[in-house]
């Protein structure tokens, strides 16, 4: 398309079509598809936690939708209802895993295929029909937009690389924001708001920690309220209900949904001690190590052009809303979360639906004001490129050099292929461990909680390295948290002990007292440890971690569970459900 190009421009200037703008966006996703691909393909690790739960989430949904769906939907009810850790964000990637199989890869593939695209898409669709002053810029401006804006931010992208899902609560997000903020509050009609309200419900059910976001986005709601009766002054009751209206409507459509899906998930949740167990999760590096924290995973650029869109919207009457709400809405919810426990990679999520809708409107809106059409293109082509620079920073080894020479200006992450040194001895241990299951039967209890030695870690190993050992089969749930998991009951079932040295301890280790205290035990050869002996082979792990296997020779006696329940109670004096067996 061409257009004349007023205030002085010397001729027409070509404008890439819509067409070829949205073949950019969509090349973007179908290249950091086929990354994934290959990422997973030069990986040689063991994944663990949340880097395999949703895989295996994922992989066993889909085996059942085949065979049974109905009893795979009473399943994801249940999860819901219940769960913290439910099957609500497995269910459309366990469905397109039927067509396209269950391996690591695939998974990786789908999520960020059905996700990535899903954040695209209401991206575009908030940058295009999402401004309250009915701004409708041009199709090819708000496509470079969104492009310019997916790219600024990887952390979007990098979980997805290592297993996490959580990207399909920032699409989500995109959609409430762009619903409620397309227009007043008071003339949305009600059956939008009351899709907000369900779509607020969805996200703090989707994964537990965007339970932050949606309380954070009703609170904004009050301000808002807020807002509106000081700056109108309402003198009628028909006023007053038109401005409270909005929140009142969302907050019954939050709460009847959340009733109806997951009443006793929430009882649970607002129970007075279930925000110590996550005690262990907790990292508190005061201000400074906070923004250390965020300069490190956005960067610099990204953060200074997030701040800039936002003071961009906020000075302009149209859009003061979106530029002063959403940024306290983000505000709000890292308050919450960092009160409760640290930032994994996919906990940013968190912030990346506010991000990418105040960078897209401020981008779109500011290129739309520029007056030549090779202004409108030479802008936005810079913001795509300026994009492509962190996105390649992150995921490109041939740009790191680019990326490390800019420093804080881009995040510091680099996302490489997981590939561990000492699999070939991990491999060892499993076929140790499979002899003596062989001679033996019995179950493993492994003593650890990193990602150099867990249970998940050996539990899956199969499932991470492509192997058919029989030991995994056999390795019991650890407890790792002791708010959370209570006594480690599994421990005296187990025939079979490893016991891993140093500690491994991937939280805060007073808050993992269930791991800390057993494996002390084994290593001095005290209470329940006196039942086992340690067998003559010793394994060194990465990090140098040397790793025994303990068997046990006869029956625990009441007297040596009493002695491990003793130290379990000299920590946690009022807490008989950790050191009680």
């Amino acid at each position: 398309m061409t257009d004349s190009a007023p205030g002085g421009d010397r001729g027409p200037t070509r404008i890439p079509s819509f067409a070829g703008w949205l073949a950019l966006a969509l090349g973007v996703l179908v290249v950091l598809g086929v990354l994934a691909t290959r990422f997973v393909a030069a990986e040689h690790t063991l994944y663990h936690a949340d880097q395999v739960a949703y895989w295996e989430f994922s992989r066993g949904l889909a085996a059942q939708l085949g065979s049974e769906p109905w009893v795979a939907a009473q399943g994801v009810a249940w999860s819901v209802a219940h769960a913290d850790l439910n099957l609500l964000p497995a269910l459309p990637v366990a469905a397109s895993m039927l067509a396209v199989g269950d391996s690591r890869a695939a998974y990786v593939a789908t999520v960020m295929a059905i996700y990535g695209l899903a954040v695209v898409a209401m991206l575009l669709g908030a940058v295009r029909w999402g401004s309250p002053d009915g701004f409708r810029p041009p199709a090819w401006t708000a496509i470079a937009a969104t492009l310019a804006a997916v790219l600024l931010f990887p952390a979007l992208w990098r979980p997805v690389f290592l297993g996490y899902l959580g990207l399909g609560g920032v699409a989500l997000g995109l959609v409430i924001f762009t619903l409620y903020f397309r227009a007043d509050p008071a003339t949305v009609p009600w059956q939008q708001l009351v899709l907000i309200g369900f779509l607020i419900a969805m996200v703090a059910l989707f994964r537990r920690w965007y339970g932050f976001w949606a309380v954070a986005f009703c609170a904004i709601l009050v301000l808002d309220l807020v807002w509106r009766l000081w700056g109108g002054r309402p003198s009628h009751r028909r006023d007053l209900w038109q401005a409270a209206r909005a929140p009142l409507i969302v907050g019954a459509a939050t709460g009847a949904t959340l009733a109806l899906l997951a009443a006793p998930l929430i009882v649970d949740r607002l129970a007075p001690g279930y925000a110590q167990e996550f005690a262990a999760y907790a990292r508190s590096a005061g201000l400074a190590g906070g923004v250390n924290e965020l300069v490190g995973e956005f960067g610099l650029l990204p953060l200074a052009l997030g701040v800039a869109a936002a003071a961009f919207l906020a000075w302009h009457r149209s859009t003061r809303r979106i530029g002063t709400l959403v940024p306290l809405q983000m505000v709000v919810t890292y308050v919450l979360m960092v009160r409760l426990q640290g930032h994994g990679p996919h906990h940013w999520y968190l912030y990346l639906a506010g991000a990418l809708f105040l960078v897209g409107l401020a981008v779109v809106r500011w290129v739309s004001r520029l007056v030549t059409t090779r202004a409108r293109a030479a802008t936005a082509v810079a913001m795509v490129g300026i994009g492509l620079v962190v996105m390649g920073g992150v995921h490109a080894e041939w740009l790191r050099p680019v990326a490390d020479l800019m420093g804080p200006l881009v995040p510091q992450h680099r996302v490489r292929p997981l590939r561990r040194q000492d699999i070939a001895e991990v491999q060892r241990l499993l076929a140790f461990l499979d002899e003596h299951i062989a001679r033996r039967e019995g179950y493993i209890y492994v003593l650890g909680s990193t990602g150099t030695l867990s249970d998940q870690s050996l539990a899956f190993a199969n499932r991470s390295l492509g192997t058919a050992y029989r030991s995994p089969a056999s390795i019991l749930q650890s407890a790792h948290v002791d708010r959370r998991d209570g006594f480690p009951r599994m421990l005296l079932e187990a025939t079979y002990v490893v016991v891993p040295q140093p500690t491994q301890t991937g939280m805060i280790a007073r808050e993992q007292q269930v791991v800390v205290i057993p494996t002390n035990s084994f290593v001095r050869g005290e209470n329940l440890a006196r039942a086992f002996r340690r067998l003559p082979v010793e394994f060194l792990l990465e990090g140098d971690v040397r790793v025994w296997v303990f068997e046990r020779e006869r029956n625990i006696t009441a007297d040596e569970v009493a002695e491990l329940s003793a130290s379990l109670r000299s920590v946690y004096p009022d807490r008989p459900d950790i050191w009680r067996p």
